[in-house]
């Protein structure tokens, strides 16, 4: 039994790591944030849909698991406005109330988070649980690296990590890509940086630090107006009110204010130590930091966009031959009456009889006959595309650089 148990703890931790708790490196997210994202996309792309059904969808289809944590990781995502929401999804002050249920909520796909998923389509594949997934979500930045909240995630090991707005991960991204130096900050919504720059440098090249942050507030003589979420908690300002036998107001209705003594001020200062822990496909857990993500994640962008290369090209060169068909078929298109007809046009025109009859099968006779033979541009766009395979690092960064030039701030 105790050989038994110990396998099965061990697989059991194993399954946690790689499933539940840490975001895999190529787009640091987890599974089940990265069904969430797949579901909304699928299901609710260009109008708000219940959140129930689309919880529902990604049980069904990706994550069988209980519906609880797919509606909690909706809820968050909607929060961090990487999903439109619509409903009472969250309220503000010291003591939140829950969301709504699943059945109240509608949800959609936000516009900037549907660019970068453009080429979900181009990602590998493989079984994870249920059904055939993408395993990573293919974007030029990490997608689980946007936001404004910080990350946090506990099994055999813990991972805490801030998220950053689009436009500075990309300026980021850039940067490395042309080894030139641009610090950026963390977001978080509420929240100043107020950490010193070595800790910050530490975050993006070991991803462990320690961050500090400074929930936005204004004095205004013995009270403190806070209009931010502390990064951590409310719990030290709780304390010092409690300490110094006062008493705060909460006004808050659609933004955070609440009114502290003047005495707590310093409490909404709060360090929080980050560790960035990820793992690979294969569930092996380690340390990363910001700037490692960032290129793993341009390089699986990379080779999605060689594969949409590889299928363009492929589909260029199928239209091609059947121009090519259809060129040389055209002027015997008046002697086609029966498929005898076909066997002898098929000698006189010299193309295999299968492609022709393929060719006949896919375009009426209509069509054929009005049909432009231009295979001059086809050939001109499969020659570009294999160009483009060939330089493949300067058109994803070109590529990249469009993304980012066609995106809105979320």
């Amino acid at each position: 039994m105790d050989t038994i148990s110990k396998y099965f703890y061990a697989a059991y931790g194993k399954y946690i790591t790689r499933f539940r708790a840490l975001p895999l490196d190529m787009d640091m997210l987890r599974p089940v944030e990265r069904r969430v994202l797949l579901t909304v996309h699928e299901t609710a792309r260009r109008q708000y849909t219940k959140s129930a059904k689309v919880v529902g969808s990604c049980i069904a289809n990706y994550h069988p698991h209980a519906d609880q944590p797919v509606y909690q990781t909706l809820v968050r995502y909607v929060v961090m406005g990487l999903v439109d929401g619509q409903g009472g999804f969250y309220s503000y002050g010291v003591q939140p109330l829950q969301p709504s249920a699943m059945r109240y909520t509608e949800v959609k796909e936000n516009p900037v988070i549907g660019e970068l998923l453009s080429l979900i389509d181009y990602a590998p594949k493989d079984v994870l649980e249920f059904a055939e997934e993408p395993i990573y979500i293919p974007s030029p930045i990490p997608i689980g690296l946007i936001g404004n909240r910080m990350n946090f995630g506990v099994s055999f090991h813990r991972t805490v990590y801030p998220t950053f707005t689009i436009q500075s991960l990309f300026e980021r991204l850039f940067a490395l890509l042309e080894n030139k130096e641009k610090r950026i900050v963390p977001f978080v919504e509420g929240c100043k940086y107020t950490g010193n720059d070595e800790e910050l440098d530490k975050l993006f090249s070991t991803g462990v630090c320690n961050l500090q942050f400074t929930a936005e507030h204004e004095t205004k003589g013995k009270e403190v107006h806070v209009y931010g979420q502390p990064v951590v908690s409310w719990n030290p300002v709780l304390r010092c009110i409690e300490k110094n036998k006062a008493s705060y107001k909460d006004l808050s209705t659609k933004s955070t204010h609440v009114i502290i003594p003047a005495k707590c001020k310093d409490a909404l200062t709060q360090s929080i130590k980050a560790s960035v822990v990820v793992v690979n496909h294969d569930g092996v857990p380690r340390t990363a930091g910001i700037d490692e993500l960032l290129l793993l994640s341009f390089e699986g962008y990379k080779q999605a966009l060689k594969r949409k290369l590889r299928h363009t090209v492929s589909n260029l060169r199928q239209q091609a031959k059947e121009l090519e068909i259809i060129k040389k078929l055209k002027p015997e298109i008046k002697n086609l009456k029966s498929e005898s007809d076909l066997r002898t046009i098929s000698k006189s025109i010299k193309v295999d009889y299968n492609e022709l009859k393929s060719v006949i099968s896919k375009y009426s006779i209509n069509r054929l006959i009005t049909v432009q033979v231009d295979l001059s541009t086809v050939n001109k766009n499969i020659k570009e595309n294999i160009e483009r395979l060939h330089c493949i690092d300067d058109y994803a960064i070109e590529s990249a650089v469009k993304v980012k030039d066609n995106l809105k701030p979320a």
